[in-house]
Formats: C-alpha cells, structure tokens, sequence
C-alpha cells in the first residue's frame, strides 16, 4: 500500500522529510551539494575490483561541490552520481523507491532506478543520473521524488542491520559486494 500525505505529514519529522515538499503520494527531494562526473574515451566496457561498471580505457572523473542555490548542468555522453539534500530514515515496516520526478524527465535527465530503500535505511539517497538533454539543475531544487509503501509485516533483519550503504552521506560509489 503506498503511503499518500496524510501519513507522509504524520510521519515527516521521523522521516527526515520536508513537510512543504509533500504531494498527494510522494514527497519531493532535492539534489545535494556534490556530483561525480564521469567521462569515458572509448565503449569498450570490462570490469575492476573497485567498479562494478568501468567504460572505456580512460575513465574521466571530476567532483563537483555545489554551493546552495549554485546551477549544475548534466550533458548527454556522461555519467552522474548525485545525492539528494534530505538525509531520510525508513521505518522497520516501510519501504521507498526514489523515482525521477516527470519534470525532471521532460528536461532530458534519466534516472536508473536503481533507488530502492529497504525497511529501517538510514541517509541520503545516491542518483545515477544520465542526459538525454543538456539540462541544468540547482542545488536544492526538487529533482526526484520517494514514494513510501506499507510493508506486510517487519522483517526479520532490517537494513539497518544488514545494508552495505547504511548511513551514507553524500554521493556513495559502489562498494564491492
């Protein structure tokens, strides 16, 4: 069962969420301060230990750190990992899937959904971003959005005490499995 406004607004506070930025059956949220760009010269792919994904011979790397209200424009051809502003606590009997707000879309942006939070996750959401577009963003504006849903029951280990990513903060590459 997704979670509509009544419960988000009950729940914002625990949740880490904004209140303001609540909609009938989401809660928007907005992009942080820092974004990794990515860079490859070549579309041969193979894999590193450090990388799960790993394009090219030449990988260009570059963090940004955005300042509030700064612009930051995604272009086609790379790679984005991004962070969102709010850090979010799930519930042990809830879980959320982060999904790209249309808005954002109809800019150019994609979004790999990848983002799902499992019941008892703790911090900031990590976004792999690529541009179909050039498109700009500031830090702080509304981006993506959560969508929490009601979990039958609690499971037996939250992720709280078995996720890799538990905590994180800012943008959190891929840590082997």
């Amino acid at each position: 069962m997704i979670r509509t406004d009544t419960w988000l607004r009950a729940n914002a506070h625990k949740l880490g969420i904004n209140p303001e930025n609540i909609n009938p059956a989401s809660v928007d949220v907005c992009l942080g301060e820092k974004v990794i760009e990515y860079r490859h010269e070549s579309g041969r792919v193979r894999r590193t230990e450090e990388w799960n994904y790993y394009l090219g011979d030449k990988v260009h790397r570059r963090e940004i750190v955005l300042e509030p209200g700064q612009t930051f424009t995604f272009r086609p051809g790379y790679f984005y990992l991004a962070h969102t502003e709010e850090y979010t606590t799930l519930p042990d009997d809830a879980c959320a899937q982060l999904i790209l707000k249309s808005s954002s879309g109809r800019k150019g942006l994609d979004h790999a959904h990848s983002g799902w939070g499992d019941p008892g996750f703790s911090g900031q959401w990590t976004f792999e971003f690529t541009a179909h577009l050039e498109c700009s963003f500031r830090r702080g504006q509304r981006i993506a959005q959560l969508v929490f849903m009601a979990c039958d029951a609690k499971p037996e280990q939250t992720y709280a005490k078995t996720g890799r990513y538990q905590g994180q903060t800012g943008v959190t590459e891929a840590r082997p499995e």
